[in-house]
C-alpha cells in the first residue's frame, strides 16, 4: 500500500538531484600510459631500422643478478646463452655508408686547400721627403715600365737648396784656386790653405745632399707591373715616410698555400699539383718552389709557395681556390689521396 508514496517520493528526489559528475582518469595514470605508447612507438622504429638490444638505449634493463624463476615443471636454467649478433641497419653496412665502400670515402678525410695567387714583386712607396703632391699620372690599375715616374712633388725649395750649395762649390772652389798660387809664393800660412781645402770639401757635400733632396722629390718604379692602389691625391701633402703608392708585378705570379706539416714526410720541391681558380673557374698548373722555415704549433701548418707553369687567360694576383695536392704514387707521378 505504501509502494506509490514512496515510489512518487524516489521520483520526486531522482528528480531534484544533480546529475554525477563523470569520473576523468588520474592525471599521473594518463601521464605514465602516454608515455609507455611512445616508448613502445620508438622501441617498435628501432626494431624497424634493425637496432640491436646493445645499442638500443630503450632496452629495459636486466639484473644479471636475479636470474629469471623457471616456469613449473622446467629444470632451472644456467647461464644465459650468448646475445645474438647485432643487427644492421638498413644503409649501415660494415663496409660502409649509405651502400658506400670504406675505399670511397678516402676523399672526403682529405683536406681542404686553399690557395691564392700572390705576386713574386709587390711594394708600398712612401715619400721620401715632405712636400706637396704636383703630379699623379697613374691610377689603380694602369700599368708602368721600370723607371717611369709614378710620384712628383712641388720641388721648388729643394731646387733653390741645389743651385745655392753649386754656388757655394763654385766659390771656394776659387778660393782654393787663389790659395794654391799663393801657397806656391809663400804668401799664406799652411793653416789658412788646409782650411781652404776643407771648405771646399763641405761645399762638395752640401751639393751632394741637394742633389739627393732634388732627385727624391719623384718616386720611380722600381720594376715594371701596375697599380695596385693609390694611398694619395694630387695636392696633397704628405710627410716623409708617408705611404703613397701600392704596387705589384703581375707578370710574376706564384702560389702559396697551408698544408698540414705532417705532408713534410713526402712534399718536396718540383711536385705538381693543379688549383681551381673560382673566380675564373678553370684550373691552373704549378709545382713547389720553396717550403716555409717555420711550422705552426698551433695549426700544425706550413705555408708552401708554387711557381705557376700553366697560367689560364685573365689570372691575377689576389684570385684564389682549392688546390688539389696529392702525394706521389709509387710510380712517380702524383696520385692518391693524402
Amino acid at each position: 500500500m505504501m509502494a506509490g508514496p514512496l515510489s512518487a517520493h524516489a521520483a520526486v528526489a531522482t528528480a531534484a538531484s544533480p546529475t554525477p559528475a563523470i569520473a576523468l582518469p588520474d592525471e599521473t595514470a594518463l601521464h605514465d600510459r602516454t608515455l609507455v605508447q611512445y616508448t613502445r612507438i620508438v622501441l617498435a622504429m628501432f626494431a624497424d631500422a634493425g637496432a640491436s638490444q646493445a645499442g638500443n638505449p630503450f632496452a629495459p634493463i636486466m639484473d644479471e643478478a636475479a636470474p629469471a624463476q623457471p616456469a613449473p615443471g622446467q629444470a632451472p636454467a644456467g647461464r644465459a646463452s650468448p646475445p645474438s649478433p647485432a643487427l644492421t641497419a638498413p644503409g649501415f653496412g660494415s663496409s660502409g655508408f649509405g651502400g658506400l665502400d670504406i675505399s670511397d670515402l678516402a676523399d672526403f678525410a682529405r683536406p681542404v686547400l686553399r690557395a691564392q695567387v700572390s705576386p713574386r714583386r709587390q711594394t708600398v712607396l712612401s715619400a721620401e721627403i715632405s712636400g706637396k703632391i704636383d703630379t699623379f699620372p697613374l691610377r689603380e690599375g694602369e700599368r708602368f715600365a721600370q723607371g717611369d715616374p709614378l710620384v712628383g712633388f712641388d720641388c721648388a725649395v729643394h731646387v733653390a737648396r741645389r743651385d745655392r750649395s753649386r754656388a757655394q762649390e763654385q766659390s771656394a772652389r776659387r778660393r782654393l784656386e787663389t790659395a794654391g798660387r799663393l801657397d806656391a809664393l809663400s804668401s799664406i800660412s799652411r793653416l789658412e790653405y788646409d782650411e781652404t781645402v776643407a771648405a771646399v770639401a763641405v761645399a762638395e757635400a752640401e751639393t751632394a745632399l741637394s742633389e739627393i733632396a732634388v732627385s727624391r722629390c719623384t718616386i720611380a718604379a722600381p720594376f715594371p707591373g701596375r697599380v695596385a692602389e693609390r694611398l694619395a691625391e694630387p695636392f696633397q701633402y704628405v710627410a716623409e715616410g708617408e705611404p703613397v703608392i701600392a704596387i705589384l708585378d703581375d707578370r710574376d705570379l706564384e702560389v702559396a698555400l697551408m698544408v698540414p706539416s705532417r705532408w713534410l714526410a713526402w712534399l718536396r720541391p718540383g711536385h705538381a699539383f693543379e688549383v681551381a681558380i673560382d673566380e675564373l673557374e678553370s684550373t691552373l698548373e704549378a709545382s713547389i718552389s720553396r717550403i716555409g722555415a717555420r711550422v705552426d704549433p698551433v695549426s700544425q701548418s706550413i705555408r708552401i709557395f708554387a711557381a705557376i707553369t700553366r697560367a689560364p687567360e685573365g689570372l691575377m694576383a689576389g684570385m684564389s681556390g682549392e688546390a688539389d695536392l696529392r702525394p706521389p704514387a709509387p710510380d712517380g707521378t702524383s696520385d692518391g689521396a693524402p
